[in-house]
């Protein structure tokens, strides 16, 4: 197949987990005799490519006509904001870019990761030059304009006045596609959350964990067990990920007197704040932004991933891993997350923000360290259903049955 990806976000340049696991699908397909294009969005002119040998990629790295770029959306507020949104739903340009791209390329089948950034009118393209199109669900991108149902530190119950204007418009864009987009997501909970929030009667998902091809890394045991067990957070160091509220509770799990090591991977806007609180608390340690490529090995050498989030997230890469590499995970129950884990068994499942809850997991492990032996092993065991091959070929399958519908 000639497969080409459309991700407004694509390594080298890295903002969350959604560019990595493109890059990751990309990588696999290639590598397995698939002619794969990837359509992305330049930082700035010196990042530009035009269909460059990249990996075994052919890679579009384009400028877009944007006021900004989504690598520093973070920092845009106010009008330019509004008229960002606006011309990433209707501006004719993105249709342009994308149809040369389309004809340069001439793909099989397009596959949508990140098409906010893009423009969802570029569909428009696909619809006149009858290709069909599958779209992985990274986000709530297609229910809420900041892509997470997530506003003032809690989940929405429904959508906005601005929000539901865009899913019209977005829904109306790929109901008029010739053949029906092929939805396929990483976890049920983001499937059903948009089905129950956006117009999407007729349409099913294939529900598809992302790939990822790092080699697991084998947990590394601790030379005696006497020895603080390892606790490790992998993210963005923001209070919505629960890391603040995780600090709170390993506080007061070490004033006990319980003994444990906890290193926090990762960067994030509320990293100087926490740094400076916990100086010279002896069980923490912020390593700030490292490599992708290095977090396997800050993996292999923990005992217990925490993955604290409050708000609703889709389906982490970081616990993936955790699982592959036999390392149980604490997770909260919220989002997809719960359905990466099986309770007291590979991890455990805990509410989010429940500090009484927290604090209890984390020291019946620390306590007990027959249990954290039975997790370790259930998480061992688990990792196989998310081999890179088996949900490669499920992807395979996926993208040659919309071929196929499409006629």
């Amino acid at each position: 197949m000639k497969i080409l990806f459309l991700a407004s976000m694509f390594p080298p340049f890295l903002k969350g987990g959604a560019e990595i696991c493109a890059h990751q699908a990309a990588l696999w397909l290639s590598k397995n005799g698939h002619e794969v294009g990837v359509l992305t969005i330049s930082k700035d002119r010196e990042d530009e490519l035009n269909g460059s040998l990249v990996e075994g990629l052919r890679i579009w790295r384009l400028p877009w006509p944007r006021a900004y770029t989504p690598h520093n959306s973070n920092e845009q507020g106010g009008l330019k904001k509004i008229l960002w949104h606006i011309q990433d739903h209707l501006d004719p340009r993105n249709e342009t870019i994308v149809e040369r791209v389309v004809r340069e390329f001439q793909p099989d089948v397009v596959y949508i990761h990140l098409f906010v950034g893009i423009g969802s009118n570029a569909l428009s393209v696909f619809k006149k030059l009858r290709i069909p199109v599958c779209y992985h669900l990274h986000d709530l991108a297609l229910a809420c304009l900041r892509c997470s149902m997530f506003k003032n530190g809690d989940s929405c119950t429904e959508q906005c006045r601005e929000c539901k204007l865009s899913s019209a418009v977005r829904t109306g864009q790929f109901k008029s596609l010739p053949a029906p987009v092929q939805f396929t997501s990483p976890s049920v909970n983001t499937w059903n959350t948009l089905r129950s929030t956006v117009d999407l009667a007729g349409y099913e998902a294939v529900i598809l964990p992302d790939i990822d091809l790092d080699i697991p890394v084998p947990r590394v045991p601790r030379a005696s067990r006497k020895d603080p067990v390892r606790i490790l957070y992998v993210g963005r160091v923001h209070e919505t990920k629960g890391v603040t509220f995780l600090l709170e509770v390993l506080a007061g799990i070490a004033a006990s007197g319980r003994q444990f090591q906890f290193l926090i991977v990762g960067s994030g806007p509320d990293l100087s704040l926490l740094r400076e609180r916990y100086s010279g608390q002896s069980w923490v340690t912020f390593t700030g932004q490292v490599p992708p490529a290095e977090v396997p090995g800050y993996m292999s050498n923990s005992d217990v991933l925490c993955t604290p989030s409050l708000w609703r997230e889709n389906h982490p890469g970081v616990v993936r891993k955790a699982i592959r590499a036999g390392i149980p995970a604490l997770v909260s129950e919220v989002g997809g997350i719960p359905e990466m884990v099986e309770d007291r068994s590979s991890g455990m499942v805990l509410p989010p923000g429940d500090k009484t809850a927290w604090t209890r997991a984390i020291e019946d492990i620390l306590d007990n360290e027959d249990f954290l032996d039975q997790l370790q092993q259930g998480a061992a065991d688990q990792g196989a259903r998310y081999s890179a091959d088996l949900l490669g070929e499920r992807l395979v399958k996926t993208l040659q049955a919309a071929i196929t519908a499409a006629g």
